[in-house]
């Protein structure tokens, strides 16, 4: 289903102030909203920049029609937290901060859950 008005975008932190994103969307509370279907058109916003408390790296996509979700976390810190949204797609995008040498490597952990919540797809 194309990403529109019976999605739900939800962020482990808040805008202290709707912050708009287009015409059509903004980032109200903890949860991106839109009004109509994106169509041709896409959405982009830097949701968070800054000292992470560490719970801060997760979201959760979920279609309000069909009870779809996709959830993910990790305890990886982040930096920044971009939303970006076309009409097949919808990106919430962590940025973390890695800082290595030659030869050195990193490694971290991303869990996402798929889930359908039997009672909305009625």
């Amino acid at each position: 289903m194309p990403y529109g008005p019976d999605y739900r975008v939800e962020f482990p932190f808040f805008a202290e102030q709707p912050m708009p994103i287009s015409d059509i969307a903004r980032f109200s509370g903890n949860a991106v909203e839109v009004d109509a279907a994106l169509g041709d058109n896409s959405l982009w916003l830097p949701l968070f920049e800054g000292a992470d408390p560490g719970q801060f790296n997760s979201a959760a996509a979920r279609n309000n029609l069909t009870g779809a979700s996709v959830e993910f976390t990790s305890g990886e810190p982040i930096t920044r937290m971009v939303f970006w949204a076309v009409e097949r797609a919808v990106c919430p995008e962590p940025f973390i901060h890695i800082r290595l040498e030659p030869g050195q490597s990193r490694s971290w952990v991303t869990r996402y859950r798929f889930s359908v919540d039997a009672r909305a797809a009625g």
